[in-house]
């Protein structure tokens, strides 16, 4: 279908869509021009920029710098990446009004049901069943004149997505990219975990007799809040409590997912404008030459990725106030 579904009043035009299960109608005019040029708007080399300007600075004195830069672009370049994706899914012909209408958590919603292999996800590119393979099999139009050689290249990014689809859905990197993108609330750096058995009560192990058995020297340390337990299922409990949660990552690892995130925004942006009516001719679908590529984010694993020492609080530990004891306590009058 194209992307005028009607025309009224002359060239007023409309296009209907859904963003996860949330239906909406798109007015306009010349709305097929105006989502060719949001298209064109887009630069799927950004990432790749930033990948290779930081990468540089890690053996400087700025490295701390670097790679919080390179964990930053990481969490903003897979949700554009997945932005693009689902609006591809659900809105092919008005995917600037996708993304306007769109909130965080519809789009995580949409990556969650994909993994789960849900059969309720709505979409406009015909189908039966939305997985990471058939997304990548009609999204990646390669010109190859080698069937297997398309095979594996619609294979290698049905993987990378559904890797990177599992960062995205990480509750601890959630909470980390907020640390760092509002305000940076976090401190830089990496943590080490070492064990070693105690010959004497009492008497710490010496060092050379520690076994590492994992750690980074980069990765951050925030503060998240979490609700007293035994309160959990509590809606609206205002009773919570304090942890700080660490993360171990390696930059050069983030790099190279930014680049690979760079040439999947790029072959998502080239299906939609074939979609839109674009000569195929004049769009380019790239992928590494090497697939052993697709898997270079996840050949330096840290060992222990993330670590929390904090004390837990429990229900028995405090006193429960309500609302009105909390507004009363800070002199607080309200209506209700």
């Amino acid at each position: 279908m194209g992307p005028l579904e009607s025309q009224v009043n002359k060239d007023m035009q409309y296009t209907m869509f859904v963003v996860d299960e949330t239906p909406y109608c798109f007015w306009g005019w010349d709305l097929q021009e105006k989502n060719i040029a949001f298209l064109n708007y887009i630069n799927p080399k950004y990432f790749e920029y930033i990948a290779q300007v930081h990468f540089e600075n890690l053996e400087t004195d700025n490295k701390y710098n670097a790679a919080i830069s390179l964990r930053t672009s990481y969490f903003h370049g897979i949700e554009t990446l997945f932005t693009l994706l689902c609006a591809a899914l659900q809105s092919p012909h008005c995917v600037f009004g996708w993304i306007q209408k769109c909130k965080s958590e519809q789009l995580r919603n949409m990556v969650k049901k994909i993994n789960l292999y849900d059969k309720n996800v709505f979409n406009k590119i015909g189908l039966e069943d939305v997985t990471w393979e058939t997304i990548s099999n009609n999204i990646n139009l390669f010109a190859y004149d080698s069937i297997e050689r398309l095979q594996e290249t619609r294979e290698s990014f049905a993987h990378l997505w559904q890797r990177f689809a599992h960062d995205f859905l990480n509750d601890k990197n959630i909470k980390e990219y907020n640390s760092i993108k509002h305000g940076f609330r976090m401190k830089p750096g990496g943590f080490s975990i070492m064990v070693g058995e105690e010959k004497e009560y009492g008497i710490a192990v010496p060092e050379e007799d520690m076994k590492l058995i994992g750690g980074s020297e980069f990765g951050t340390s925030f503060f998240i809040v979490e609700k007293v337990r035994g309160l959990e299922n509590e809606k609206n409990s205002p009773h919570f409590f304090p942890k700080l949660h660490s993360i171990n990552w390696n930059p050069m690892s983030l790099s190279h997912s930014l680049n690979l995130i760079s040439i999947s925004i790029n072959n998502i942006i080239s299906f939609l404008k074939i979609i839109n009516g674009v000569d195929p001719k004049s769009v380019q679908f790239t992928r590494p030459q090497d697939k052993e590529y697709f898997k270079e984010p996840w050949k330096r694993p840290v060992g222990i990725v993330s670590f929390s020492l904090d004390h837990e609080i429990y229900k028995e530990q405090i006193h429960k106030f309500t609302k009105k004891e909390i507004f009363d306590g800070l002199k607080i009058k309200t209506t209700k």
